[in-house]
């Protein structure tokens, strides 16, 4: 086991406060929640928001929160030992500055889709550039996201209800029995 002043030690310390602090799973909610939409839900990030300027790429997305530049993009992406799965490089990057490089792992289910996991494992961590505001922006831009996914679904599930009761008013009638 690596004494707590060696590299292997920094090293797990900042991969342990990025999953502590949530920016893993802000990421990875992203990636499989909001860039996988067909582009329904970055409507709703609204002008003067939190979130300005979002705008997706094929790997990923830039946006600007607090004065920073933020950059993400899953890419590179290659097939593996294992034939359900692929695997690319992940990289975020905070005013132009790369701060954090790893791998991604997509595992295939049976219908061919599958979440995107955002690597912790030592071995895959690159580059790991912690700082307060980054680590905050990214935890408010993944609140955010999950604030605009929990919106959209209520949106359309009562678009659904309505439409179902739409149709039961015009194709459901009790005649003489009401």
């Amino acid at each position: 086991m690596p004494n707590s002043d060696s590299p292997e030690a920094k090293k797990r310390k900042a991969i342990n406060l990025v999953r502590e602090h949530g920016v893993i799973s802000a990421l990875e909610f992203y990636l499989n929640k909001v860039h996988s939409s067909l582009h329904a839900l970055y409507d709703d990030f609204a002008e003067g928001g939190l979130i300005q300027n979002i705008s997706k790429n094929k790997d990923g997305c830039s946006f600007e929160i607090r004065d920073n530049k933020i950059q993400l993009e899953a890419s590179g992406w290659r097939s593996g030992e294992l034939a359900d799965a692929k695997y690319g490089d992940f990289v975020l990057s905070v005013n132009d500055e790369n701060v954090f490089e790893t791998g991604v792992t997509q595992h295939y289910d049976e219908w061919g889709t599958g979440d995107i996991h955002i690597s912790d494992y030592d071995f895959r961590v690159k580059k790991l550039k912690l700082t307060k505001e980054w680590v905050a922006c990214i935890v408010e831009f993944g609140n955010e996201c999950k604030n605009i996914v929990n919106n959209y679904e209520d949106r359309k599930k009562k678009e659904e209800e309505k439409r179902k009761a739409e149709e039961i008013e015009k194709n459901i009638d009790l005649g003489d029995f009401e």
